[in-house]
């Protein structure tokens, strides 16, 4: 919640300072920024959060060779069972 100005954006900032990642204000309909080591930040109060569909939860990435391992992608699977990755209603491949 905040945003930039949320409580825990002084965390988020050190740990993307760290990494080579630059925080930019999201202000909704902002472009794609694959490969440019930045990450909008949003304040949930202004754009809340809705689950994607399941299919689209712990697949691997679309670039070649981002392939993550079994155990992240097996987590879709534990967490639909778990009841806590529920269906958006729209078709999912499951």
């Amino acid at each position: 919640p905040g945003g930039m100005s949320g409580p825990y954006y002084d965390a988020v900032k050190q740990a993307a300072d760290a990494k080579g990642v630059s925080l930019v204000a999201g202000k909704g309909n902002d472009g794609d920024n694959l490969f440019k080591k930045s990450v909008w930040v949003y304040d949930t109060a202004a754009f809340p959060s809705y689950q994607a569909e399941v299919y689209h939860q712990y697949h691997d990435g679309f670039a070649f060779g981002e392939d993550y391992p079994k155990s992240y992608n097996n987590l879709r699977d534990k967490f639909v069972n778990a009841g806590t990755l529920d269906s958006t209603g729209c078709p999912d491949i499951v």
